[in-house]
């Protein structure tokens, strides 16, 4: 924008609101957006939900809610490959915009903050490339909308043993036409096993039946 001021035909002076009219009108120009204000706030929406800046798989019809889950798992587990949060920006471009961790600080984090937060928690666990998961039971949908799965993780320490139990909410978003289209994560609970984090954020000790 600096350039195109300064390579204005006019060599006299511009007024400071004339310099502003020139860059708004040279921005609308070349962006066909309405004023700055709504470029950034466009592109910082963009990249709060991962789809600019950070390379990966994006939401598709033919992906079922198992194949959700196991490329979301898959990206957080290399979470700095091809970029740097490139997981935590996978899991924010495969949920809905009211998805969120319990104990999360933000409603829609940036993929830094989200990578942060999950550092500094249980969820952790997901950021583990040694890490592994399971589907102990079978997804179970409701009228082809929503969905439930089911998913245990186990830590590098001892893979018998199950560090962490989730479960994951979805549903299908509809398209522009109103058909059901890709799935998304709506929900995530998670019922901590470990000592230190037991039960996990929000959760409840679940009872014992024996012992």
């Amino acid at each position: 924008w600096r350039a195109a001021v300064v390579s204005h035909p006019s060599r006299r002076p511009i007024p400071g609101m004339m310099r502003c009219l020139l860059v708004l009108s040279l921005v609308q120009q070349v962006t066909g957006l309405c004023s700055l204000s709504d470029s950034w706030a466009r592109t910082n929406a963009e990249a709060r939900r991962g789809e600019t800046v950070w390379a990966g798989p994006t939401p598709a019809k033919q992906l079922d809610p198992q194949d959700v889950i196991t490329l979301v798992l898959g990206a957080l587990q290399r979470n700095n490959f091809p970029q740097l949060h490139a997981g935590s920006a996978c899991l924010l471009r495969f949920s809905t915009d009211d998805f969120r961790l319990a104990g999360a600080p933000a409603l829609r984090p940036s993929p830094e903050q989200l990578t942060d937060f999950m550092s500094m928690t249980q969820y952790h666990l997901l950021l583990d490339e040694a890490a592994s998961f399971d589907f102990p039971s079978e997804c179970v949908q409701l009228d082809e909308e929503y969905a439930f799965q089911e998913v245990a993780l186990f830590s590098t320490h001892d893979q018998c043993a199950v560090d962490a139990k989730l479960g994951w909410s979805l549903c299908r978003e509809p398209d522009a036409e109103g058909r059901r289209a890709c799935w998304l994560v709506t929900g995530l609970t998670w019922h901590d096993l470990r000592p230190r984090f037991r039960p996990g954020i929000g959760q409840e000790e679940w009872p014992r039946i024996c012992g």
